[in-house]
């Protein structure tokens, strides 16, 4: 689900300045008077109506939910909205994982709380949402327990 959400930053009164938000794999980018700026690692130098060189950068939020906001020179517009913390609870207790299993724990769980983060960004009903979160969190600990038991049976 692509977003556009508009910004009103002061020095660029008039001129299309946007964040297009492309959702969960793709990101976000900036865009000013419809064309795309490159940037470097989320940082970006913008030129204002008066000339005047102007750093944007995004900030990322916690870990599996990043690109929160955008800070131009000194003035923030929120992106997403962050979750309230009982779904952050809900989405990230597969990072436990890595407490269990390790390496292989914590690839698994962070990829799927990553995912969780992202269904909860959907506009589906909120029952499925939370449906759907505790369903895959389940089949990530089952999918880690049935890859463990095998690959102790192969290396044991």
């Amino acid at each position: 689900m692509v977003r556009e959400i508009s910004l009103k930053a002061e020095g660029f009164e008039g001129r299309d300045l946007k964040v297009v938000d492309q959702g969960a794999f793709k990101g976000v980018k900036l865009m000013i008077d419809g064309k795309e700026r490159a940037g470097q690692t989320g940082k970006y130098i913008l030129k204002d109506n008066s000339g005047r060189e102007v750093q944007a950068r995004f900030n990322l939020g916690f870990l599996v939910d990043p690109y929160q906001y955008v800070v131009i020179e000194h003035q923030k517009f929120n992106i997403r909205d962050p979750l309230p913390w009982y779904q952050y609870a809900v989405c990230c207790w597969p990072i436990l994982l890595i407490f269990v299993a390790g390496l292989l724990g914590g690839v698994i769980g962070f990829t799927v709380s990553f995912i969780n983060v992202n269904f909860f960004r959907t506009s589906l009903n909120i029952f499925l949402k939370y449906i759907l979160v505790v369903l895959l969190s389940l089949v990530s600990a089952l999918f880690l327990l049935i890859l463990a038991i095998l690959i102790n049976m192969r290396f044991g």
